[in-house]
């Protein structure tokens, strides 16, 4: 089933709201308003059925969709567009462009899913899926309670956080932990664990972000992120969360990584039992899964980026499986059979020599689809040779990337570079004049991630050669073809570097005097060595260097060596001149005047070398062949060292009775006496040239070995002074962590103090308001209480006063009579108590 409903136009105002069938069911109590006026807002939706009960259930949605709408005041407008399979039966294309054009509004923007590469580090055997104490239980009030619980030590979080930052020094050096610290103890420890770890990573970023925030930028802006670190629950989420970036969770590989035990890489999706055999699921989170393998478990960079660059091509081919198909691509499955529906074959690894030894160059990955281009559409064919002519010739084929028009500026960017390229380029029509050590010197700075060198001549091309180059790396293999690619050898010629990566070499035969066979494996096998220092060749980081007659040198060695041939064999790969006889004009067996430079062919030809010599009696002749001086006096070659045709080495001639081959003489001593003295010359001749010889040997090999012992003090000095300032920066980083806390700490505590200083000011001016207050208020007491004292004298008096007035007016008027004494004091006292009263 296939459905969805697309917002596209809310009263003018374009939204990107989507409804699409949900797993979980959401409970929503709604109120419903009868509306008898006319809609207020009107909304434009694209309707989507697609195949299966999606065009069963969808008219549902919409029927519902119009009701609620009529009963709100909104007008809802459907249109309704193919899309899946019932498009694809329809139109032959499962999302036709009349639907696409629908959907342009997407919450999913295509901006946002191109370039993200981001790697989400996930805890997984512990916190809250694994914590104890979990279970079931009952609360105070007798409810059934489920519980489980989050625990991390700082083991634990540092386990799986050191991985993160390893990962991310390895990638773009960026690491985002995850966590929910605003609430969760748990968190707040992985916090500080992450945080202290990072200062052990002073190249990596360090990033924290609560989990609901981060779920939104993943969605948001997923470009932001490279690697996200974080516990075992928020992970899971967060992983399908991000799985929707790149369309869906059958793209996602995982890796179990982590401890001493066996890693175990799986794809994220489940086993998917409802569309097993029907050829529609989705290989590449499988294959992907098997690049992880290689990179994280296997450590096999190379064949990873292979297989990774293959599964790129295949993608950008138009090829996709119908869970990711969109408009214009093709939609393929896992058939063998169907080549039509093959997405990604394997060619067979082919062998190929570099540097004389034979050595497996693994070919690329490629995808095929029948009717697609083919192989030999995207390489062409070059033959080749090597080795000195006179002695044994070995011939190849390389198979190389076609030179692309459109690339070949220097300002080539990865994306115009070859997909399943190889670490191994070939520097094609190099001019004869550039010796070996001017072409070392025209590498620079790349002899360092130079492997091997060999040199080759190829059919048809004179007075150049071409040179493969096999580097350490695919980064070091595109940064060199990127900056030699069409640069002039030097400033004063128009020839440039014509520079292709190199997909295959073949070598086809071998033809000459030598026997290839291989050696014997029982026993030991000696190592090859460099002639010039004799140091095994596999010692050196500067690489190896095959001249063209196949000696192997050290690049650093052959570098110092001054002219363009074999410091061995002396074999040149400069060709000579094609001379002609100057009388005959005849191309064989040429002896050249080694007086006036007059050329002529020898006595098996026209004879005009020896008749050049009867007429001018310049005497000394040069074989153009094999550099050798004939002197036609003596009758002799003049060389007492010639070099042999069978190895190529150079051995003494044998002067008591030889015959050239071309008849040129020979000649016995009769003088048995004159014979030993003339071999006693010779030898005595012979050692001192070998002793002149080793000496100048031993010379240059003291030279060498002190310039070795240089370069390693320098070195050690180097590595030692590297590791003293790592050290010291390390130190003072530390330090500085410190420094910047106790600062921090400072800092609190003197806003602290200033805070309590404040508090303290305006205590005091407060208590010391309120004693005047009190003061004050004590003070209107005792006058108020004074007042009314007065007040009460006053009134004392004044009822003193006004009895005694009425005492005397009593008097006045009444006869004094004698009264008993008990009547006296009855009204005394009765006076007294109306007093008090």
């Amino acid at each position: 089933m296939v459905w969805a409903l697309q917002m596209i136009h809310v009263s003018g105002i374009k939204s990107s709201v989507s409804f699409s069938p949900v797993t979980k069911q959401i409970t929503r109590v709604s109120r419903i308003r009868c509306s008898t006026t006319t809609p207020k807002k009107q909304y434009t939706i694209a309707v989507l059925p697609g195949d299966g009960i999606g065009a069963e259930v969808t008219p549902v949605a919409v029927d519902a969709l119009r009701l609620a709408g009529s009963l709100e005041g909104i007008e809802f407008v459907f249109k309704e567009m193919p899309i899946g399979g019932a498009a694809y039966e329809a139109t032959g294309n499962p999302l036709p462009e009349e639907s696409l054009k629908l959907l342009e509004a997407s919450s999913l923007k295509k901006h946002l899913a191109e370039g993200v590469d981001l790697m989400i580090i996930r805890e997984l055997v512990g916190g809250l899926y694994h914590g104890v104490p979990r279970g079931f239980g009952i609360n105070p009030l007798g409810e059934e309670t489920g519980f489980c619980t989050e625990i991390y030590s700082t083991g634990e979080v540092d386990r799986v956080a050191r991985i993160a930052f390893d990962m991310a020094a390895q990638r773009r050096g960026k690491v985002t932990s995850v966590d929910k610290a605003s609430v969760m103890e748990s968190s707040m420890l992985w916090r500080k664990t992450v945080t202290a770890l990072s200062t052990e990573y002073p190249e990596v970023d360090l990033t924290h972000m609560l989990v609901d925030t981060s779920a939104m930028e993943l969605v948001r802006s997923p470009k932001q992120f490279d690697v996200v670190v974080t516990s075992n629950n928020f992970g899971d989420i967060l992983s399908d969360v991000a799985s929707v970036i790149n369309g869906g969770i059958g793209m996602l590989p995982s890796a179990c990584i982590g401890g001493s035990g066996p890693q175990m890489f799986e794809p994220v999706h489940g086993s998917a039992p409802d569309i097993d055999g029907q050829d529609v699921a989705n290989p590449l989170a499988a294959v992907l899964t098997a690049v992880m393998l290689l990179r994280y478990g296997l450590k096999e960079e190379v064949v990873a980026k292979r297989l990774e660059n293959a599964i790129y091509d295949t993608l950008d081919k138009g090829f996709r499986t119908r869970d990711i198909a969109t408009l214009g691509n093709k939609i393929v499955g896992l058939t063998t059979g169907d080549h039509r529906r093959r997405s990604v074959t394997m060619m067979p690894s082919t062998s190929s020599i570099i540097a004389g030894e034979e050595s497996i160059v693994p070919s690329p990955v490629v995808a095929s689809v029948s009717g697609e281009s083919s192989l030999s559409d995207m390489t062409q064919t070059v033959h080749f040779s090597s080795g000195n002519p006179r002695i044994g010739e070995t011939r190849g084929v390389m198979h190389l990337f076609s030179d692309d028009p459109v690339s070949s500026s220097s300002s080539s960017s990865s994306s115009n570079l070859p997909i399943g390229r190889n670490p191994l380029v070939c520097v094609l029509g190099v001019p004869n004049h550039m010796t070996y050590a001017d072409f070392c010197q025209f590498c620079g700075s790349f002899i360092q991630h130079i492997l091997e060198m060999r040199t080759v001549r190829n059919d048809g091309i004179e007075n150049r050669y071409s040179i493969l180059i096999r580097f350490d790396s695919q980064e070091s293999t595109d940064t060199f073809y990127q900056h030699f690619r069409g640069k002039q050898f030097n400033s004063l010629e128009e020839d440039v570097c014509r520079l292709l990566f190199t997909l295959d070499v073949q070598f086809t035969g071998y033809s000459g005097s030598i026997d290839h066979t291989q050696p014997s494996a029982h026993g030991p096998i000696e190592q090859p060595t460099c002639p010039v220092c004799l140091d095994r060749l596999d010692q050196d980081t500067g690489g190896i260097l095959t001249t063209m007659c196949n000696h192997s040198f050290h690049c650093s060695c052959i570098s110092n060596w001054p002219d363009s041939s074999c410091p061995v064999c002396r074999y040149c790969q400069q060709q000579p001149e094609n001379s002609v006889c100057c009388v005959c004009q005849t191309t064989e067996n040429l002896w050249m005047c080694v007086i006036c430079g007059v050329v002529g062919c020898g006595r098996y030809k026209g004879g005009h070398a020896r008749r050049h010599w009867e007429e001018t009696e310049h005497c000394y002749s040069l074989e153009l062949e094999t550099q050798r001086v004939w002197d036609y006096a003596g009758d002799n070659y003049v060389h007492r060292l010639i070099q042999s045709k069978t190895d190529g080495k150079l051995v003494e001639l044998n002067s008591h009775g030889s015959l050239s081959k071309d008849g040129c003489g020979s000649f016995e001593c009769s003088d048995s006496g004159m014979s030993d003295a003339l071999l006693n010359s010779k030898v005595d001749m012979i050692i001192s040239e070998y002793n002149e010889l080793l000496q100048a040997q031993l010379e240059n090999q003291k030279q060498y070995f002190e310039k070795l012992l240089q370069n390693v003090k320098e070195e050690t000095e180097q590595k030692v002074s590297e590791a003293a300032s790592k050290a010291i920066s390390q130190r003072l980083q530390k330090l500085q962590t410190r420094f910047d806390r106790c600062m921090k700490e400072k800092q609190f505590l003197e806003d602290l103090n200033e805070n309590l200083v404040k508090n303290k000011d305006e205590w005091i001016t407060t208590i010391t308001e309120l004693e005047e207050r009190e003061k004050k208020a004590v003070q209107a007491k005792d006058e108020k209480i004074k007042g009314l004292d007065e007040q009460l004298g006053k009134l004392m008096a004044q009822m003193v006063e006004s009895e005694t007035s009425e005492s005397k007016e009593v008097m006045d008027a009444t006869t004094v009579l004698p009264i008993s004494t008990d009547t006296t004091t009855t009204t005394t006292s009765s006076k007294s108590n109306r007093r008090k009263g």
